[in-house]
């Protein structure tokens, strides 16, 4: 009888642990560099996974860099990028033909590089936390503001 009881929990435990782990946010891919070709494969890949996950949610976590390289050219950042890079992000979405209600941006704040962190994140799930590693008086920027990013991006 203890034998069969000592079974039946340990199976009870083995599936709740299952079913946890099928409730955490999980990382999907992580850009450190905004090249269009690089970005634009992560993004298709991302849409499919949330598209293959009708209960999930995309969550995209920005990160302002000390350097923020397009196509492994460092640069030292403007202002405002940050909200040009989500808007160039939305602005894929929509072209995507994706829901947008299934997308959260998210400005993490800063990091040694420009960063951008892409999570799925099942129904129930606690949304992923930002982990910052600067702070904004770590980070030196261009003077004036960003009107627009040069991606050297292709239509």
């Amino acid at each position: 009888m203890g034998k069969i009881l000592f079974s039946l929990v340990f199976l009870m435990l083995s599936f709740i642990n299952i079913f946890a782990q099928d409730q955490e946010a999980r990382k999907f891919e992580e850009l450190n560099d905004f090249c269009c070709e690089m970005t634009r494969d992560v993004f298709d890949r991302f849409f499919r996974e949330i598209q293959n996950n009708p209960e999930a949610k995309g969550y995209i976590i920005f990160y302002e860099g000390k350097n923020n390289p397009i196509c492994s050219v460092d640069r030292i950042p403007q202002r405002g990028e940050i909200d040009l890079t989500i808007n160039i992000f939305k602005n894929h979405i929509s072209l995507r033909g994706q829901n947008p209600k299934r997308f959260s941006w998210i400005k993490g704040g800063y990091r040694e590089y420009w960063t951008a962190e892409f999570w799925i994140v099942p129904s129930g799930a606690n949304a992923p936390k930002p982990t910052p590693t600067l702070v904004q008086k770590n980070i030196k920027f261009k003077k004036g503001k960003a009107k627009r990013l040069n991606l050297h991006c292709e239509p």
